[in-house]
C-alpha cells in the first residue's frame, strides 16, 4: 500500500473516531440511538440543510438499527480498543463523513 493511501485511511479512522467521541455526549464509549439522531440533526444544521424531525428519527433509528450488531441497544466504536479520554473539545464536523 503506498503511503499515501496509508495516511488517507489513518486521517479516516481518527475523523471517525473523532465524529463517534463527539456523539457520545455522555461519556460511555458508546452511542445509543438518541446520541445518533442528534449527532445527525447537528451535522444537517452546520451543512445548512433542511429536515424534520421524523425523517431524522425514522433514518437514525434504520440507521441503527443496522449498525447494532449484537442488538445491545448501543453502537461501540472499537470494542477492542483501549477508549480515548472523553473529551469534547468542539465539534469535528470537517469529519463527520467518516462516521
Amino acid at each position: 500500500m503506498a503511503t499515501a493511501e496509508l495516511l488517507k485511511l489513518v486521517e479516516r479512522q481518527e475523523a471517525a473516531e473523532e465524529a463517534f467521541m463527539e456523539a457520545d455526549k455522555d461519556c460511555s464509549g458508546t452511542v445509543d440511538l438518541e446520541e445518533l439522531a442528534q449527532l445527525l440533526k447537528r451535522v444537517l444544521k452546520v451543512s445548512g440543510l433542511q429536515y424534520n424531525d421524523a425523517d431524522i428519527s425514522s433514518f437514525a433509528q434504520e440507521q441503527f438499527a443496522k449498525a447494532d450488531e449484537d442488538h445491545n441497544g448501543s453502537l461501540s466504536f472499537d470494542e477492542e480498543r483501549t477508549p480515548r479520554a472523553c473529551e469534547h473539545t468542539g465539534p469535528p464536523w470537517r469529519s463527520v463523513a467518516a462516521f
